[in-house]
């Protein structure tokens, strides 16, 4: 019927490929799209004027997206860029892809420009349960200290760090939120504690 009221009414026009149906109930609005040439549905949606239903419809549609994913094997990457400020500091920025059965394992690269000074080196994390806690750790190279050993016959390390630093780190993330509290301690003798941005885009070349 609908199909025949647009060529009745469209002119020259093309015919149409989808219709909307907009239904006012009770709790809210309702919005539905359908194809017209196969009657598929796609879109259907509820519109509350506190908008809860359409959160849910969200949840449901991002939880299924994601049981689909975990059912491919595709990996997923978290970036995260830390700045412990007190009483030391450490700032560094990792760079990991989530795996394993459950996506409960994190492991990739490090990048820290403090503690140590400007190294490079390989970071794996842990999820638990509570708050979607990260717990794991990081070793770095510093390649100021590397460039120096191999390059300078007589020196004696002191002036930079130690060639292999050990870092733990706690990161706990602020609810839903890009934003988390991060503790760090590392073999240099440095404890940070500080703020952690989660899965910002810092480069173009991080997802």
């Amino acid at each position: 019927e609908v199909a025949a009221l647009d060529a009745s009414l469209r002119g020259e026009g093309p015919p149409a490929r989808s219709a909307i149906w907009v239904d006012e109930q009770p709790a809210g609005v309702s919005v539905r799209i359908v194809e017209l040439s196969t009657g598929r549905v796609l879109l259907a949606h509820n519109l509350d004027p506190d908008l809860a239903e359409g959160a849910r419809t969200q949840r449901v549609y991002t939880w299924s997206a994601e049981l689909e994913r975990r059912a491919r094997g595709d990996a997923l990457t978290q970036a995260f860029v830390d700045f412990g400020v007190y009483p030391n500091q450490h700032i560094a920025l990792d760079w990991t892809d989530q795996w394993g059965r459950t996506n409960a394992n994190l492991s990739g690269v490090t990048l820290t420009v403090v503690d140590p000074i400007v190294g490079v080196g390989a970071v794996h994390y842990r999820r638990l349960r509570p708050l979607n806690t990260l717990v794991g750790g990081k070793l770095a190279v510093s390649l100021p200290t590397a460039i120096l050993q191999n390059v300078g016959g007589d020196f004696d390390g002191d002036v930079f760090d130690n060639l292999v630093t050990a870092v733990g780190v706690v990161r706990v993330p602020f609810g839903r939120s890009n934003y988390g509290a991060v503790a760090t301690v590392s073999t240099n003798g440095a404890v940070s504690f500080g703020v952690s941005l989660l899965n910002f885009h810092l480069l173009p070349v991080i997802p």
